[in-house]
């Protein structure tokens, strides 16, 4: 997989007139090397050449870790000590590689201080970004990461339904919400804290932070969370009550139920985003609340809860088979409630493929 996802990057970036791509610490990083490494202050590079194979540039101390988790096996691996300027390093291999009068391109989530230096180092080189290059590859996802990003859906499902049996009188948000992530971990998920529980009027905030409140009979309970299996992104949302609903809250769920039902079934290769999101926003306007569907539809998943597609109006990208993004349409009332409904798809050659296996139906508004 690693391998691959080099080569293609190499053909993209000839075809685009770049030398070399520095990567960052993180994501990116780990989908060419399979290894995940934190930024700190020192450098951590890995520059991949438009030809020939990747060079790392990393503390001494690292030279080890790196040799022993990156997926792919290192032929060329400098080490700096501390008492050495690293861009030094840079400069020599730069040259050495025949690209330091070249264009390169420069990994959008790379911090300016490391840049900075980098530049310092290559006076010859031009500069751009390479976000277009690392995102157009990170775009379609392979089998195995779409599997991945199921196993974390999964995951999460248990979760969110351990969750919801655990909501009872006078339980607070957070109370809940250490439920929902413990049990994240439990079934081999890695949780970060993306997404909480929100209990009533917190539910009607797209993106608030779980607190103290204490649920009350009658009131709205939405789970948001976004969790990772194997780095990959799962990322589902799921409503309930407590006691027994009103009525404005069943035609509500059934409203966005219905959109959302209805987006995911539109999703196939050629589509354009754009039009996803206008399908389930018709549904939920033509209701009366379209002013009350207060963000885009959806967003891409993979090594980030949020990435590349956007499903949002303005958006003419054409889906194709191997995207993967969320289709999670909502309707708030402030000071009352909110209800969203979430699922995770892939795109494939006929439609699309949910993601989701619900531990805990959607189907009508479940009654805690």
């Amino acid at each position: 997989m690693f391998e691959d996802t080099v080569k293609k990057a190499q053909e993209i970036m000839k075809n685009r007139g770049l030398g070399a791509i520095f990567l960052h610490p993180g994501v990116n990083t780990y989908y060419f090397t399979g290894l995940m490494k934190a930024s700190f202050e020192r450098l951590l590079t890995v520059i991949i050449p438009d030809e020939g194979e990747p060079v790392a540039v990393v503390p001494g101390f690292e030279v080890e870790s790196l040799m022993k988790y990156s997926k792919i096996k290192y032929r060329d691996v400098r080490g700096w000590s501390e008492d050495q300027d690293p861009y030094i390093l840079v400069g020599r291999v730069v040259e050495e590689l025949g690209k330091s009068k070249s264009t390169i391109g420069i990994d959008g989530k790379m911090e300016y201080i490391f840049f900075e230096g980098i530049q310092r180092a290559l006076p010859g080189a031009r500069f751009i970004g390479a976000a277009d290059v690392l995102n157009e590859l990170r775009l379609i996802k392979s089998r195995d990461e779409v599997e991945l990003m199921r196993k974390a859906a999964r995951i999460i499902c248990k979760a969110i339904k351990a969750a919801f049996e655990s909501v009872s009188s006078g339980r607070t948000e957070i109370e809940v919400s250490e439920v929902l992530h413990g049990e994240i971990r439990r079934h081999g998920g890695l949780s970060r804290g993306y997404g909480n529980v929100f209990f009533g009027p917190t539910s009607a905030l797209p993106h608030p932070q779980s607190s103290e409140k204490k649920i009350e009979s009658g009131e709205i309970v939405l789970i948001d969370v976004g969790a990772q299996y194997q780095w990959y992104f799962g990322d589902v949302t799921r409503a309930a009550v407590l006691g027994q609903p009103t009525e404005k809250q069943k035609r509500l769920y059934g409203i966005v139920l219905n959109a959302q039902k209805t987006a995911c079934e539109a999703v196939r290769p050629g589509i354009e985003a754009q039009e996803l999101d206008r399908t389930a926003r018709r549904i939920i306007r033509e209701a009366g609340f379209g002013q009350n569907f207060r963000h885009r539809l959806g967003h891409g998943l993979g090594l980030e809860v949020h990435e590349g597609p956007y499903i949002v109006e303005g958006n003419r990208l054409r889906l194709r088979p191997g995207m993967t993004h969320s289709v999670e349409p909502g309707i708030y009332l402030l000071g009352e409630f909110g209800i969203r409904i979430e699922d995770d798809v892939a795109v494939t050659e006929k439609g699309c493929d949910n993601l989701v296996v619900d531990e805990f139906p959607k189907d009508e508004l479940v009654i805690i």
